[in-house]
């Protein structure tokens, strides 16, 4: 059966559609293979069966944000769900949150950092909480007063400045940035990529679709897309990188399929008119 991407978007082609429908179930199985034998081996849940275990904690905890008005009970409740889910994912991540200086002495406030091994930043995984139960577009929401602490002030600046912006002028605009950015709420993720950031590409994980289907295609994709051991290899380039390098070449090679198509209709148009002038309209041609 192929596979399911029901939740998972490729904003602005992250990568192109017909290479997640088409190509991205085979180069994805090695690694799926990989996962199974290492949890087996370890006689623990494979992570995507992991995720699917915390479907009834995202459903309870989904009620109780419906219902939850206060902002610092809402937060508690979503912070201890985004731990349980990012641990399922590979990550060491534990309920601190560090506190990570990036242009202007600004604070970022980070769930968990990835570091390459020479130390620089790789990955941050940051939460976004929404206070008014808007379900505002993830980029689109803000942090809040309650995300800081008495050590470490709110910036004025962050009023009025979403996450997008945050991104894009304190983040990777900062000396040493990370690669990769995790914005996560309790119902949705997105990955956000230094490297394709300029055309605002990235991939959003809607997890009300993901969990409630419970399809194990869909879950299989969601694990290898997000894990840390794809995304943040201790050896080697992270897998999303082979991912967009044979999403190149599939749409550079259907795109020279289409060309060499397109030639021959039209050389094949133009000797069915030559024919037709010649045998029935009986016009010389030279």
């Amino acid at each position: 059966m192929a596979i399911d991407l029901t939740g998972i978007l490729s904003v602005n082609e992250y990568y192109t559609h017909h290479y997640l429908n088409t190509i991205l179930e085979e180069d994805i199985k090695d690694i799926v293979k990989k996962f199974k034998e290492e949890s087996d081996a370890k006689e623990e849940s494979a992570p995507w069966s992991k995720l699917k275990e915390l479907s009834k904690k995202y459903y309870t905890l989904n009620e109780k944000m419906n219902r939850e008005k206060n902002l610092q009970n809402r937060y508690k409740a979503q912070h201890e769900f985004i731990i349980n889910l990012f641990q399922s994912l590979g990550y060491e991540i534990n309920s601190n949150v560090e506190y990570i200086e990036v242009k202007n002495h600004i604070n970022i406030p980070v769930l968990d950092e990835v570091k390459k091994a020479n130390g620089a930043p790789l990955l941050w995984i940051i939460e976004s909480i929404d206070e008014y139960n808007e379900e505002q577009e993830l980029l689109h929401n803000y942090f809040k007063d309650i995300q800081y602490n008495e050590e470490v002030e709110y910036p004025e600046e962050f009023k009025k400045m979403d996450f997008e912006e945050i991104i894009t002028k304190y983040i990777f605009s900062s000396d040493e940035p990370p690669r990769f950015i995790i914005l996560s709420s309790y119902n949705e993720i997105i990955i956000v990529d230094r490297s394709k950031w300029a055309e605002k590409r990235i991939l959003n994980f809607k997890l009300d679709d993901i969990l409630s289907r419970k399809e194990d295609s869909t879950l299989q994709a969601t694990t290898v897309l997000l894990h840390k051991d794809t995304m943040c290899p201790t050896d080697g380039i992270s897998f999303l990188d082979t991912l967009s390098e044979n999403s190149h070449k599939h749409a550079s090679s259907v795109s020279e399929d289409l060309k060499y198509a397109l030639r021959e209709s039209i050389e094949l148009l133009g000797n069915d008119a030559i024919r037709d002038m010649k045998d029935r309209q009986r016009v010389g041609v030279f």
